[in-house]
């Protein structure tokens, strides 16, 4: 290592440090927390069934419903909590969506219907 003092000249000095981490990695642990407080914050009533696939996603995925719904609104979430995409489907049992512009890293889809909300997590490749 060298070391400068604003403008001094270098010293001639090196030495070798060490360092080892025994702790979890804190990016890690951080995410984690935040993805459980993203699901907290996102209150949930009577849950229409609901699953998604492919999961992972690569570009579009598929909403599968366990029953018919008048209309649903979808809306997708990032770890972080900002809203990437919010819309409404006709009734059904299920829609697609389109995912390609969304970059690799893991999302939540929250659906909203006139009998409750569910929130799935997927994963964008």
């Amino acid at each position: 290592m060298r070391v400068t003092d604003n403008g001094s000249p270098v010293l001639a000095d090196e030495e070798v440090i060490t360092i080892t981490v025994t702790a979890p990695a804190i990016a890690t642990t951080t995410a984690a927390m935040e993805q459980r407080e993203m699901a907290a914050a996102l209150p949930e009533t009577a849950k229409p069934a609901a699953s998604l696939y492919p999961n992972p996603v690569h570009s579009r995925f598929t909403v599968a419903l366990d029953a018919p719904v008048a209309q649903i609104q979808a809306t997708i979430f990032d770890v972080k909590g900002s809203v990437l995409y919010t819309g409404k489907q006709a009734g059904g049992r299920q829609f697609q969506l389109d995912a390609s512009a969304l970059p690799a890293g893991q999302y939540f889809l929250r659906l909203d219907t006139p009998s409750g909300s569910q929130v799935l997590k997927f994963v964008k490749q």
